[in-house]
C-alpha cells in the first residue's frame, strides 16, 4: 500500500498499477473540484466572440487563423505574465524557448501517428529539396508544445537524479497547430489551426512528478480564483498515453486523486451555458522517458514526466465571456 508520497521511489510502474486496495475509479469528464465564485455571480451574459470582433480586438485573416489586436494582445500578455508570477516563479520553473519544428521520431513518441484520430490533426512540412538538392528531414508543426523539451533530455540522457525534478516554462516559442475539424474553427478564436500557450512541462523521479503536477495545478487554480474566474476541474483524457492500454487503463483500475493520468481545467461560458478546457495537467508517469529513452545515471528509480498546458485564446475567450469587452469591469490586473 502507498502511504506517501515519498514511497513512490520504491516501486516500478506495474508495481504501482497492482497497488489499488483502497483507489478509485473515476470517468472521463467526471467533476473533481469546483470554483468558490458560482457562475450565477457572473453579470455579462453576451457574445464574446461578436463583440471582441466589433470591438476590432481581433480579427480573422484566414479560417482558424488570426491577429490579436491591441486588447486582445494586452489580455494575452497579461495572462503570460500572471502564469510566470504564479507558476513558473512560486514553483521554481526555469523559462526556455522551444522550436516549431518537430522531427518525425518525436511525434511518433507521442502516439499521434498512431491513432487516426489524432494523426488527421498534424501538418507536416515538407523541405523543398528542388533548391537545396540535398535530402533534408521531414518535420511535422509542432502540435504539443513539449517534444523539444524531451528531445533534449533524450540527447543528454543518462540524466542526473541529483540535478532533479527538471521544471520548465516555455511561452515565447510562438505558435502551435492542429489541423481541427471546420466545425471546431467556426464559432470563434478559442479554437484555431494556429494557437498560442504556456506550457510547464517537469521530469524527475516518480514522487516529484506527481507532487509538481498538484502543485502546478493548484497555482494555475489560485491564479484564475484571485481572478474571479468560475472554473471547475474535471477527469481529462490524454494523447501521451492514450495508445497504452497500460497508462489509459488507470482510471479503470482505480487510483488516487494525485494519480489520476489528466485533470483537465474548464471555464464557464454564460452565452452558451458550456464549459470550455483552458489547459489541464497531464501525468504521463515513465511512458514518454521510456520512449525517448531517458534514463538516470545515478538512481535506479524509474523517470517520471509530465506537463501543464495553458491555452490564451481560450484563456481571453473565458475571460471576455465572464468579463464582457469594457475594461471598467475588469480585474485590476488587466486595466494597469
Amino acid at each position: 500500500m502507498l502511504n506517501s508520497s515519498a514511497a513512490y521511489q520504491y516501486y516500478t510502474m506495474r508495481e504501482f498499477l497492482d497497488l489499488r486496495e483502497t483507489a478509485e475509479s473515476y470517468a472521463e469528464g467526471q467533476v473533481l473540484s469546483t470554483s468558490n465564485k458560482v457562475k450565477e455571480s457572473i453579470t455579462y451574459s453576451g457574445n464574446a466572440v461578436e463583440d471582441a470582433k466589433n470591438r476590432k480586438f481581433l480579427q480573422e485573416i484566414s479560417e482558424g487563423q488570426w491577429i490579436y489586436l491591441g486588447e486582445a494582445a494586452h489580455c494575452v500578455k497579461t495572462f503570460q505574465d500572471l502564469l510566470r508570477k504564479y507558476v513558473a516563479d512560486e514553483l521554481d520553473y526555469q523559462e526556455w524557448i522551444f522550436p516549431r519544428l518537430q522531427r518525425t521520431e518525436s511525434i511518433r513518441n507521442f502516439g499521434w501517428e498512431a491513432r487516426e484520430n489524432l494523426r488527421g490533426e498534424l501538418m507536416r512540412v515538407v523541405p523543398n529539396m528542388m533548391e537545396r538538392g540535398a535530402h533534408l528531414p521531414e518535420f511535422y508543426l509542432d502540435p504539443l508544445q513539449c517534444p523539444s523539451f524531451y528531445r533534449y533530455m533524450s540527447l543528454n540522457s543518462p540524466i542526473s537524479s541529483q540535478e532533479s525534478p527538471y521544471k520548465v516554462f516555455e511561452v515565447l516559442g510562438g505558435w502551435t497547430y492542429r489541423n481541427e475539424q471546420p466545425e471546431r474553427i467556426k464559432n470563434g478564436f478559442q479554437t484555431g489551426l494556429e494557437f498560442i500557450g504556456a506550457e510547464m512541462v517537469f521530469m524527475g523521479k516518480p514522487e516529484d512528478a506527481l507532487e509538481i503536477r498538484k502543485n502546478s495545478l493548484n497555482q494555475v487554480i489560485k491564479m484564475l480564483d484571485d481572478l474571479g474566474i468560475v472554473w471547475r476541474t474535471v477527469v481529462g483524457s490524454s494523447c501521451c498515453h492514450s495508445d497504452s492500454a497500460k497508462y489509459g487503463n488507470i482510471l479503470q483500475q482505480g487510483c488516487k486523486p494525485d494519480e489520476i493520468p489528466t485533470i483537465d481545467i474548464e471555464c464557464y461560458i454564460p452565452h452558451t451555458g458550456e464549459w470550455i478546457e483552458i489547459g489541464g495537467g497531464d501525468l504521463a508517469f515513465d511512458r514518454l522517458t521510456s520512449k525517448f529513452g531517458i534514463t538516470f545515471n545515478d538512481s535506479d528509480d524509474e523517470v517520471w514526466s509530465g506537463c501543464q498546458g495553458f491555452g490564451f485564446g481560450r484563456a481571453l475567450y473565458v475571460f471576455l465571456s465572464q468579463y464582457g469587452c469594457e475594461r471598467v469591469h475588469w480585474p485590476d490586473e488587466f486595466t494597469h
